[in-house]
Formats: C-alpha cells, sequence, structure tokens
C-alpha cells in the first residue's frame, strides 16, 4: 500500500524532527539556567541579617538597591527554565508518541499483509 508507506514515513520523520526540537529546548533551558545569579530575597527594613554576613555581589550588586530587581530576575528566570524543562519532557513525549504510532502502523500492516497472504494461498 503505497500511500501507508508514505504516511508511515511521514510519522517516523515527524518524530526525529520532534526529538531534534526537544533537543533544541534542552539547550536553551541549560542557557537559562546558566543565568542565575543566586539572588536572595531582598531584606527588608529591621532585617540584622545582612550585618552578621555579608552576600556576595551580583550583576546588579549588592549596594545599589537592586536587590529585589535581582530577586525577581532570578525567580523569573527560575520559572521560565521550568516551563522550558516541561516544554522539554511534552516536547520528547511527543516524538516518542509519534514514533509509537508508527511502530503500531507497521505492525499493523505486517498483520495485514501476512493474512492477505494466507488468504491467497489459500485460494
Amino acid at each position: 500500500m503505497d500511500g501507508f508507506e508514505a504516511a508511515l514515513d511521514d510519522l517516523l520523520d515527524a518524530s526525529k524532527k520532534v526529538s531534534e526540537a526537544a533537543d533544541v529546548v534542552a539547550g536553551v533551558r541549560d542557557s537559562v539556567k546558566g543565568m542565575d545569579l543566586h539572588a536572595e530575597p531582598p531584606r527588608h527594613f529591621g532585617d540584622i541579617s545582612g550585618l552578621l554576613h555579608r552576600r556576595p555581589a551580583t550583576a546588579f550588586g549588592d549596594s545599589l538597591g537592586m536587590s529585589s530587581v535581582a530577586y525577581a530576575y532570578d525567580q523569573h528566570r527560575r520559572r521560565a527554565a521550568d516551563k522550558l524543562e516541561e516544554l522539554r519532557q511534552n516536547t520528547e513525549a511527543t516524538a516518542h508518541a509519534l514514533g509509537r504510532v508508527a511502530e503500531l502502523y507497521e505492525e499493523s500492516d505486517t498483520i495485514a499483509q501476512s493474512h492477505l497472504t494466507r488468504l491467497h494461498k489459500s485460494m
């Protein structure tokens, strides 16, 4: 069945391309994870913890009043990395599902061909 084989090839090709897309998403996720600041929640007036130990400077500095911005950036970056991880997982699952559908079609075609062969032999 020529049309069936073309559809099977399309499924296998789609599965491969979606799997490659998952790899790209994983690279983007890793890149976003690499931009972390390890920013702590901003200190509020009356918080003496900063007096007991000095926090490491971040890309925003630790004495320029930017701790809230750095913390908000880091929280946003973390959520973006989490969403990218979710996208990667869903993309990999889709690639796997497409591959599995192709396998099922192939198995079904093999079974149908064997039934046709037996039918022709019995005639």
